[in-house]
């Protein structure tokens, strides 16, 4: 499965595109949605660093911005080469998960959950403004439902994909008509973004391989 998943390359390098293009294109002026690098869920499921030296390392992107002023921030989880996703939703006070493969990921991924709910309570403790430390254990958890064609080699794409629609207004479910489709459109609007600076080949060597019937097949 290494080989078919989405390189952790990838999605840090998504972290830091898709926060620019909501931060000065998407929703000028209106509350912060940011993608997290998937170095801090990393490092709090490794855990060797204290939370507050976690949240004062990962939480830079966070630093300043009052806790009224930010609507999302999304979270990537890598779990032994399976992605889903964390959203906290700071508007409506709830915990949205992703999840591609398992159907019940608040039950499934349980103690992992927790620890990254508590990580990022310390984060926003140290970098937010206005926050109530303590409070978000107490926020709703909810699963956004992932229908349609997948498989379990497209985890990372489908979350990418998922907390990209759900960044102007959350869903309950996201559909997924046709994986090749789906990663081909990721890949191109990540491409082609003005605010991209990675190559082409860069991102094609950072995406699996959808899978047809004929056997994998990348991008014509």
């Amino acid at each position: 499965m290494a080989s078919q998943c989405v390189s952790t390359g990838y999605v840090r390098m998504a972290s830091f595109l898709y926060t620019k293009v909501w931060r000065v294109k998407e929703f000028v002026g209106k509350s912060e949605r940011i993608l997290l690098t998937p170095d801090f869920a990393l490092r709090v499921l490794e855990p060797r660093d204290s939370n507050y030296i976690i949240g004062t390392k990962y939480g830079k992107v966070l630093k300043n911005i009052p806790f009224t002023s930010l609507a999302t921030v999304f979270v990537p989880v890598l779990v032994k080469e399976h992605w889903w996703g964390v959203c906290f939703d700071i508007k409506g006070k709830a915990i949205r998960l992703i999840d591609s493969i398992f159907k019940n990921p608040a039950e499934k991924h349980a103690d992992n959950l927790n620890d990254l709910v508590n990580a990022m309570d310390t984060m926003f403790e140290v970098n937010v403004p206005g926050y109530q430390a303590g409070t978000m254990s107490n926020w709703r958890t909810e699963v956004i439902n992932i229908a349609g064609n997948v498989d379990n080699k497209s985890c990372g794409v489908i979350m990418l994909s998922c907390m990209k629609a759900c960044a102007p207004r959350f869903v309950a479910q996201y559909e997924v008509h046709d994986l090749v489709k789906l990663r081909t459109a990721l890949m191109l609007d990540d491409l082609l973004s003005e605010y991209n600076d990675v190559s082409y080949a860069m991102l094609e060597a950072m995406l699996p391989r959808a899978r047809t019937r004929g056997g994998s097949s990348g991008l014509p």
